[in-house]
């Protein structure tokens, strides 16, 4: 007897299972959709927000660039 009840438990986890998976597949589709619309709204930040980001890299670089010909002119007129 005790075993017909493991079994039936088990059977019923693996069937709430398949129902929290099929919930799961429902719901997805709208939180897809949500998540596109609020990124489609923040799209024109995070591009303002890339490019400042993008401005600033550039400048950090060319820094490092007159830098490493600063260094490497010295090297040379040291020898």
């Amino acid at each position: 007897m005790q075993v017909f009840f493991e079994k039936r438990n088990i059977f019923q986890g693996i069937i709430a299972y398949v129902k929290g998976f099929e919930n799961l597949m429902n719901v997805l589709p709208t939180v897809v959709r949500h998540s596109i619309r609020s990124l489609m709204e923040l799209q024109e930040d995070v591009l303002i927000i890339l490019d400042k980001m993008l401005y600033i890299y550039h400048y950090f670089f060319i820094v490092y660039i007159f830098w490493f010909f600063c260094r490497f002119f010295l090297i040379i007129m040291w020898f």
